[in-house]
């Protein structure tokens, strides 16, 4: 028995299904050669052949490289679609194509006159049906999928349930870091970021508040810049924090202008909140005046209005 599955190159109850699938051919051809509409078997058989291979193939082929690249950029582990869709929705799409072509005939009621004759009915439902069952087929698998993605995503609504709990009133959740089902080690809601200083305290920082963002990926660090410090967040499962991160710091800046030798501002607004912050970097010592009117005239300029600044280092 080794002998014979080394020498066939798989196990032998593949050979016998083989074997009875050519049975099973070899019976039906049989059949089929009796009958005197024999050439029209054959010739839809050859017809069926050239369609596929020579037209079909390359289409649904390439049908199907384009939803596997469209898929992979939805899918992320640690996003809302942890699953994949695609034989979600090839299965479906197989199941309907390998349909069409069986009942094709009846489907475009191609001998109508001589269905009627042999069976007493019409051709007319098969086109009814065979859309019934696409539609079936499709909200199954859609239906196995959503549940797949219910049960695979519940330690990560938990965590986002925890997230908002830390956000302040009126605010949205955007993005957190967060091992699936654990609490939260940061979190981006639409006002600013939030991280935890102490046991149950978290700090919050307004984007328009935060100069600059670096994450360290070989450290599993982010590290923030804000007028007053520079803060180190570990994130064990950061998760796209930190893209989110620096996408807000982006969309709040405003404009960085120098005044004289001395003074460069920099103004941002919280594309949420429109909370407006001016921070104020001074290379000497200046008065409050000049720096007051300095940011008045930039505010000006940019049609924002003026308000407290904070001095920030170099």
């Amino acid at each position: 028995m080794r002998r014979a599955r080394e020498l066939y190159g798989a196990d032998l109850w593949q050979l016998a299904l083989v074997l009875l699938c050519f049975s099973l051919v070899g019976y039906v051809v049989g059949q089929v050669l009796g009958d005197p509409a024999a050439w029209v078997i054959g010739a839809w058989f050859l017809g069926a052949v050239i369609g596929h291979d020579l037209l079909l193939f390359p289409v649904y082929a390439l049908a199907d490289v384009i939803l596997a690249h469209t898929v992979r950029r939805w899918h992320h582990p640690h996003r809302w679609l942890p699953i994949p869709v695609v034989n979600y929705v090839r299965l479906p799409a197989l199941a309907s194509g390998l349909t069409l072509i069986l009942f094709l005939p009846g489907i475009i009621q191609q001998g109508a006159q001589t269905y009627l004759n042999a069976t007493g009915q019409t051709q007319q439902p098969y086109l009814r049906r065979w859309l019934i069952f696409v539609l079936v087929a499709f909200a199954v698998s859609g239906c196995v999928y959503a549940i797949r993605v219910w049960f695979a995503t519940r330690p990560l609504r938990h965590s986002q349930k925890l997230a908002r709990s830390v956000v302040e009133p009126g605010e949205r959740v955007l993005t957190f870091a967060a091992v699936p089902g654990a609490a939260p080690e940061a979190v981006g809601g639409s006002g600013g970021l939030y991280f935890p200083v102490a046991e149950e305290k978290w700090r919050r920082i307004g984007w328009e508040d935060l100069r600059s963002a670096r994450w360290q990926a070989d450290r599993g660090e982010l590290v923030v810049q804000d007028y007053a410090e520079r803060t180190t967040l570990s994130l064990a499962a950061p998760r796209n924090l930190p893209d989110l991160v620096t996408a807000e710091i982006t969309a709040s800046h405003l404009a960085t202008e120098r005044v004289g030798q001395h003074v460069q501002l920099r103004v941002a607004r919280n594309a949420h909140t429109g909370r407006v912050a001016w921070q104020v970097r001074l290379d000497a010592p200046t008065s409050a005046e000049t720096v007051d009117q300095a940011i008045h005239e930039l505010s000006q300029n940019l049609g924002i209005p003026a308000g407290p600044w904070h001095e920030v280092g170099v």
